[in-house]
């Protein structure tokens, strides 16, 4: 399976995920893939869904933002991008 976005276009997804996540109140839940279909994103690869939520985690960083999957630590679950993180606001 290739990959069919470009880096640049996958830190766009990543960064207007971002946007999307300032609307969120502290405590929501959701998952990276989820991000990407509301979004409209539907035609990702598995490989461009790593990508996007690697970038995601960088980026939500810069913006002093916190994406908590600590209730997955220890456990063997699944792809990263379909965990669901709860979002942590903190203040600049």
């Amino acid at each position: 399976m290739k990959a069919i976005f470009k880096q640049a276009d996958l830190q766009a997804i990543a960064d207007a995920m971002v946007d999307v996540l300032r609307g969120y109140e502290n405590g929501s839940r959701t998952t990276t893939a989820r991000l990407a279909h509301q979004l409209g994103y539907t035609d990702l690869t598995l490989f461009d869904l790593l990508d996007v939520h690697n970038a995601l985690l960088r980026a939500a960083q810069e913006n002093h933002m916190e994406l908590d999957f600590s209730e997955h630590d220890g456990k063997v679950e699944g792809w990263p991008f379909n965990l669901d993180f709860i979002v942590k606001h903190h203040k600049r």
